[in-house]
């Protein structure tokens, strides 16, 4: 939308092919326009110019960095996007800085400890710190960065 709340894009419809979505719940614009969709139920998280063209995506699987279910997402303004991969239990670190993603790290691992997560859901950026909702232990953690 713009300022006065007109209509300015849409794209995409319900699916499970490329630039289709199922259930998707987290989104992040970087400074190059590029729109990071979370795209929960397809175990992907689909990255978009800003005339909602599909440029790439994060698929689901197993391999390092792949994803499971994707749900929050948060950019860093240095090239690093966080997202929270639900069943993973997991927060999923990629530089983006580039033309194309490349896996860094997770933060994380299943457990109710701390530094462990029960479903994550949501993740945010703050003063240097990563906030994490971990739904199932029914806390946030904060991580530096």
């Amino acid at each position: 939308f713009n300022p006065s709340g007109e209509l300015k894009l849409e794209f995409g419809k319900e699916g499970t092919e490329e630039g289709q979505f199922w259930f998707p719940n987290g989104i992040a614009v970087d400074d190059r326009v590029r729109i990071y969709v979370a795209d929960g139920t397809n175990g992907r998280l689909q990255v978009f110019d800003d005339d909602g063209k599909l440029l790439y995506l994060i698929p689901r699987g197993y391999a390092s960095g792949d994803l499971s279910m994707p749900r929050g997402v948060a950019l860093d303004g240095d090239g690093h996007l966080l997202v929270a991969d639900t069943s993973a239990h997991t927060v999923k670190v990629y530089d983006v800085s580039g033309d194309r993603p490349d896996f860094i790290r997770d933060i994380g691992e299943s457990g109710s400890g701390d530094g462990q997560f029960r479903f994550p859901n949501g993740v945010a950026l703050a003063d240097g710190q990563i906030y994490v909702t971990d739904r199932e232990n029914g806390r946030v953690q904060i991580w530096s960065y």
